[in-house]
């Protein structure tokens, strides 16, 4: 697995999420051929990587599909039209891909108390994250136990939070309706990126096409705009 992440890791800023995928959930199943990889796994759900820049070596690799390979990770934009001869479209999430290169320096002092949110919080997070629907309750407990997660506190309740996805990916990021304007989204953004460069992560984030202002938000930390990637769930 180790000779994996090194040889994912010569384009690191491209395979940051399989890379961290791997660290934390292992493999299930290698297909190669050429340069390109299918790489299988499992976190809340069976997921399906790739990593390819050849379009014939990425569609012989698609032939390996099975019936159960339903969930894909992180596909870039040319990838898609090829997935989805393979089944019926059940969801999609779309995102663009930012990340925060090591020369971009700024101040760890914040204007908010951070600290650590632990696993008690799940499920007022699953309640109030938009994007529920992604994230079953189960996985966000996993994430609180295995990933880093902040939040900042008002009268002993969450008044906004933020966690790493499973892989690696800084999201969840939610201030409750009532403290918005106050800077504690830049207060979370500010102490998850540092906490990701002292462990010797690369911080990235992986933002909903539409949502303009959580874009804005980390290109104030000097987050760079990499590529558009898409989640999708094929119907069995």
């Amino acid at each position: 697995m180790q000779d994996l992440i090194q040889r994912l890791a010569a384009n690191r800023i491209k395979n940051i999420s399989l890379i961290n995928f791997i660290r934390q959930y292992g493999i299930n199943s290698v297909d190669q051929i050429g340069d390109s990889l299918m790489v299988r796994g499992f976190s809340d759900r069976p997921w399906v990587f790739f990593s390819s820049d050849n379009h014939v070596e990425f569609n012989e690799l698609t032939q390996k599909l099975t019936p159960d390979d339903l969930n894909f990770a992180s596909l870039e934009d040319w990838m898609l039209p090829s997935i989805l001869k393979y089944g019926e479209l059940g969801w999609k999430l779309s995102c663009q891909m930012f990340y925060c290169p090591e020369r971009f320096v700024f101040s760890k002092n914040t204007m908010h108390p951070v600290v650590p949110v632990d696993e008690n919080e799940a499920y007022f997070i699953f309640k109030h994250y938009e994007y529920s629907q992604f994230a079953k309750l189960n996985y966000i407990k996993e994430r609180l136990k295995n990933g880093l997660a902040f939040g900042i506190y008002h009268q002993d309740q969450l008044a906004a939070f933020i966690l790493t996805h499973d892989d690696g990916a800084i999201g969840f990021l939610t201030v409750l309706p009532q403290y918005r304007g106050k800077g504690l989204a830049k207060d979370l953004i500010r102490v998850m990126t540092c906490k990701l460069r002292e462990n010797g992560e690369l911080p990235f984030a992986q933002i909903e096409e539409e949502n303009y202002q959580s874009m804005n938000l980390v290109k104030q930390f000097g987050f760079i705009y990499e590529k558009k990637i898409h989640w999708v769930g094929l119907q069995t």
